[in-house]
């Protein structure tokens, strides 16, 4: 089966609310490019389509998986583990999913492989003015010299226990806002052709409530975007960060969807 043939199938099969997948793009198109990618792979097998998109950040080995799609109404629960096992390329792997809260049936696949699952909100971003400050802001699309890059690792551990701040390009552009000489907040983008992806934007404790979080968004923004108004940025907010959720809405952002996320590791 050919890619493009694959990719009509995985978007005909997207459509579906019981297996919908956030990290399927929203075009055959776009996802037949996905498709060949080196790292992704497409396994087609017992009536079970899997996607992996495998990468490392840092010494971790991540696996997002789209899928699984099927024909019918029985959901391959034991293809998919077989499947998973055969065609992850090391270990330990981190395996990452995001499918539509009407798939039951994976949740509870999920569940019973002991994977944590958060509910997720999709958020539309909009331009946000400049709140009057003293803050500093940098970018950064090439890998940060040695200090600057431990600096935004150690913030970036305070909250989250991955290093995805350590692999930073023109397609994951980091930002940085400094108070003083002091990091205080950054804010990790994915960019692609017409949409951008809002993955990290985190403040110090000892720094919040001051608008860091608001300037971090408009600076980044118009860093992004000051040539380009067509396109579009998301963010994701889990359910954990109920202040984020409420800055978001305050700030005028779009609520586009609930979904739910599960990662579970696999040895």
């Amino acid at each position: 089966m050919t890619n493009k043939m694959i990719a009509d199938r995985i978007a005909n099969l997207n459509q579906r609310p019981d297996q919908y997948c956030e990290f399927v793009t929203d075009n055959a198109a776009e996802i037949q490019l996905d498709l060949a990618d080196s790292d992704v792979t497409v396994v087609d097998q017992d009536d079970c389509l899997l996607v992996l998109d495998q990468y490392a950040v840092g010494k971790e080995w991540f696996v997002e998986v789209w899928g699984p799609f099927f024909q019918g109404t029985v959901f391959p629960e034991i293809a998919l583990a077989e499947n998973l096992k055969k065609s992850i390329s090391h270990f330990p792997a981190q395996i990452n999913f995001f499918y539509g809260l009407e798939n039951a049936a994976l949740a509870n696949w999920l569940k019973s492989h002991q994977a944590a699952l958060t509910r997720q909100t999709i958020w539309q971003v909009y331009p946000v003015a400049m709140r009057p400050s003293s803050l500093r802001f940098e970018a950064y699309e090439n890998p940060l010299p040695k200090e600057k890059a431990e600096e935004a690792l150690k913030l970036h551990h305070q909250m989250f226990h991955d290093d995805a701040v350590a692999d930073i390009s023109a397609e994951h552009p980091l930002f940085l806002a400094y108070q003083g000489r002091q990091l205080c907040g950054y804010a990790l983008v994915e960019v692609e052709e017409t949409l951008a992806r809002l993955l990290f934007v985190a403040v110090a404790p000892a720094f919040r409530h001051q608008s860091i979080a608001t300037n971090l968004i408009a600076f980044l923004w118009q860093y992004l975007y000051m040539s380009d108004s067509g396109k579009t940025m998301t963010l994701v907010q889990s359910e954990k960060a109920e202040a984020a959720g409420l800055l978001y809405e305050h700030l005028g952002f779009k609520k586009l969807r609930v979904l739910e996320s599960a990662a579970m590791t696999m040895d």
